[in-house]
């Protein structure tokens, strides 16, 4: 099905982002790494002192905060590397070619976001932003297990409407894929009643854009 958004600038395909991200792959998987053991340090105090079950979604914003601290630690005196916001959410840009956000993904690797917003759609949809007009947009994903214990999977995904291609950083392995795709607005608002209900306020993570 293809997106009922139109782009007219160029996406880079896996062979040629790869190109580009490739020096930074562990790098990146350090910072969630980091900022996921944060996140168990954080939980398994609170649990030891005072008893707390944190939410998933508590623990992404967490996380997204914390990975803040760890790529600008890692990547403070990269010159091919700045920071940028984008409806606060913390995104890094490489060699002004590419934009990486970051965010909970699932098995379908699709972003769990809360909330699509204007500009989560936008990105999604590789609609060109201010200040990043030319660039393609990535996500960068961590998949934790069920008790997030753990992260199970570092993953690079690329959307144009629908996925576009991926990548597995830990176990260095591509894929073109155009199969799956992004859930309509539609979808979202028939499941949206539930969610005021309680019914799935648990299930979701990361941040809101």
């Amino acid at each position: 099905m293809e997106s009922k958004y139109q782009t007219m600038k160029t996406i880079l395909q896996f062979e040629d982002a790869n190109e580009i991200l490739k020096p930074y792959y562990s790098a990146l998987i350090k910072c969630l790494d980091k900022s996921f053991a944060d996140c168990n340090a954080m939980s398994n105090f609170f649990s030891t002192q005072n008893p707390a079950h944190f939410k998933p979604r508590t623990k992404g914003s967490f996380i997204a905060d914390r990975l803040k601290i760890h790529l600008g630690n890692q990547f403070d005196a990269d010159s091919n590397i700045r920071f940028v916001e984008i409806k606060g959410a913390l995104a890094v840009v490489i060699q002004e070619k590419l934009v990486v956000r970051f965010n909970k993904i699932d098995q379908r690797l699709r972003m769990s976001i809360n909330r699509r917003t204007k500009s989560s759609k936008r990105y999604l949809n590789q609609i060109p932003m201010e200040g990043l007009e030319d660039m393609t947009y990535v996500w960068g994903g961590y998949m934790p297990d069920k008790i997030w214990s753990t992260i199970n999977g570092y993953y690079l995904t690329c959307y144009n409407g629908n996925l576009n291609w991926h990548y597995d950083m830990g176990k260095n392995s591509s894929l073109q894929q155009l199969s799956i795709e992004i859930p309509q607005d539609k979808a979202a608002k028939r499941v949206k009643p539930k969610t005021r209900q309680g019914s799935n306020s648990n299930k979701k993570t990361g941040t809101e854009d």
